[in-house]
């Protein structure tokens, strides 16, 4: 399966121990949303981000898969 870069607008700030517990990637916080930017992932591994999402009480506001161009290829 392919693997890719995705976007995901969080609400809120959240906590740098939360954004830890994500794993690697990009993150940009601000005071009404954080973006995080993941590193190349599959299916499998956007389904556990998530779930640990979901477990830390985070609200995701968009999640969307990045062209290849646009997240470095």
């Amino acid at each position: 399966m392919s693997k890719h870069h995705y976007e995901l607008r969080l609400l809120g700030a959240p906590p740098e121990r939360a954004l830890a517990e994500l794993g690697n990637g990009e993150s940009m916080a601000g005071r009404s949303e954080t973006v995080l930017i993941t590193s190349q992932i599959g299916p499998g591994d956007l389904r556990d981000l998530l779930v640990r999402i979901s477990d830390l009480g985070l609200d995701i506001r968009e999640l969307r898969r990045l062209p290849e161009a646009t997240a470095g290829g």
